[in-house]
């Protein structure tokens, strides 16, 4: 089971949590709707937990997950990582889903236990932990890692960012979607010993030939493999048709109500394709045809020496309606063909999810009790340049005060959520699983009117400063934050040019 790694010597009173929860569903019932409960809920119960735990220590985590693989052909028996957060440490170190960690600061993992791999990251009090991995381009590679580590009642703004969500859920949001894509894995290989690629070629190629080529090697590149003409280890063959609707009739229905909402790789956005995955389209009027391709990997070198020998292969049938032409649909789907090599098992149906996030850094930890304390603030972060320190207690940010405590933060936030419905666009609806529900994005046509929402005192929406880049959050947005803050008594006030961080994180969910 992946897990985030972190480690904290605490522990969680339920009863307090199960007891938030349901005051906070009670209390809110006749003003906010169902998924907002719900998801408000969810998150007092999660302040609630840390709130009721007895920290001991400090909270810490390289940003990677990783789960123990059973698949012989991608580092059986050892933990691969399954997920790197963006802007984490592991990030920065270069650590990449599909990583296999062959040791922890020297110990080998191969057959170990989950818990004891776990235990080694923590076991003693250095800064930086040695992970030994191979990947597609390295079959032996140290990487050194740094913990990041804060006080154990601390909250992150990247945690805030998910929390307060519903401030900006156009850039903060989690989506899903899925693909009719069949893999095909081949259990008497291993991965681990293919590093270089090219092409089998037909005797004379054509555009669309030249341009799916184009894109699988940007794929693969991107992953870490090489093209290497002369002696690959992996040579990879395309195929692909194109079947008109003989039931079409340019007349019918609009193209425009046909559709499903995919990932777009190069913009890092979901878009929606002109597509019919459910293949119930062979008949309908407003179908124009059917595509089928896929591409597959052979290897002469190891199975069968000097004869190609299939090892992999993947491919995609779907009906298209409208002007959707096969290089759009090979430049949208070949990224996240690949996402599934080569740590996929044999499926034929791959289910991804993104989850999408922008949001101003400064380095503040605040207090999870006190949302206005700052309990710590990050080394070399903007707030910490400008002069804010642990201890410092946030009474505004751009003129909006901070409430006074969690609950009152949480109560101020559920009844901005609630009376702004208003100003949502409920027809551009989508499942976000940030929520676990529906979310609504703003009305273009009234970011004004919801920007002088957000400077409403009772609403106290002071983490609305996460989001301050955006019109509907400021008409007018300044690259800098003002922050007024007492320390011992006294005023001070700060500017922070805080940095925006922005990501779109691809899991493939095996």
């Amino acid at each position: 089971m992946p897990e985030q790694l972190c480690f904290c010597k605490a522990r969680i009173k339920a009863y307090l949590c199960a007891g938030i929860q349901r005051l906070i569903c009670y209390t809110l019932k006749p003003i906010v709707p169902v998924n907002i409960r719900l998801f408000l809920s969810l998150l007092l119960s999660l302040i609630g937990c840390y709130a009721s735990a007895q920290a001991y220590d400090q909270t810490c985590y390289f940003g990677f997950s990783f789960e123990i693989s059973d698949n012989n052909a991608w580092g059986y028996g050892e933990p691969v990582i399954t997920q790197v957060d963006p802007y984490s440490n592991a990030a920065k170190a270069g650590l990449k889903p599909g990583d296999i960690i062959m040791e922890v600061n020297g110990k080998a993992t191969y057959l170990r236990h989950y818990d004891l791999i776990a235990s080694w990251l923590f076991e003693d009090n250095s800064n930086e932990v040695k992970f030994t991995i191979r990947n597609l381009n390295n079959t032996f590679k140290e990487v050194p890692v740094s913990r990041y580590c804060r006080n154990s009642d601390a909250v992150t703004e990247s945690e805030l960012a998910d929390w307060y969500s519903l401030y900006s859920v156009e850039g903060n949001n989690t989506r899903h979607f899925s693909l009719p894509m069949v893999v095909r894995a081949y259990s008497e290989v291993d991965f681990t010993d293919y590093y270089t690629y090219d092409f089998i070629f037909k005797e004379k190629t054509t555009e669309i030939d030249d341009y799916i080529v184009h894109q699988i090697e940007k794929g693969l590149n991107r992953r870490g493999l090489t093209r290497d003409v002369n002696d690959p280890d992996i040579l990879i063959q395309i195929y692909y048709s194109y079947e008109p609707n003989k039931n079409y009739r340019p007349d019918a229905l609009s193209d425009s109500k046909i559709g499903e909402m995919r990932y777009d790789v190069d913009l890092q956005r979901m878009v929606k394709v002109p597509v019919d995955s459910a293949k119930t389209g062979a008949d309908a009027s407003n179908i124009k045809g059917s595509v089928h391709f896929g591409f597959q990997f052979f290897e002469k070198k190891y199975i069968q020496p000097g004869q190609l020998t299939q090892i992999w292969d993947v491919e995609l049938q779907e009906y298209i309606a409208g002007d959707y032409s096969l290089q759009d649909y090979c430049q949208m789907h070949v990224p996240l063909m690949i996402a599934a090599y080569p740590y996929q098992s044999p499926t034929s149906e791959m289910k991804y999810s993104v989850d999408f996030k922008e949001y101003n850094y400064t380095g503040i930890n605040f207090n999870r009790k006190d949302l206005c304390t700052i309990e710590n603030v990050d080394k070399d972060s903007p707030a910490f340049a400008a002069g804010l320190r642990e201890g410092d207690k946030v009474m505004s940010v751009n003129g909006i005060p901070f409430a006074h405590s969690a609950f009152d933060s949480k109560n101020a936030y559920a009844d901005f959520v609630g009376e702004t419905m208003a100003f949502r666009d409920i027809s551009a609806g989508f499942y976000n699983d940030k929520v676990k529900d529906y979310s609504y994005p703003w009305y273009v046509d009234s970011y004004g009117k919801i920007g002088k929402e957000f400077r409403k005192k009772h609403y106290a929406a002071g983490m609305s400063y996460l989001f301050a880049f955006e019109r509907y959050v400021n008409s007018k947005p300044s690259p800098e934050l003002t922050f007024e803050i007492q320390r011992r008594g006294q005023a001070f006030s700060f500017k922070v040019v805080p940095q925006k961080r922005k990501s779109a994180n691809l899991v493939n969910n095996k």
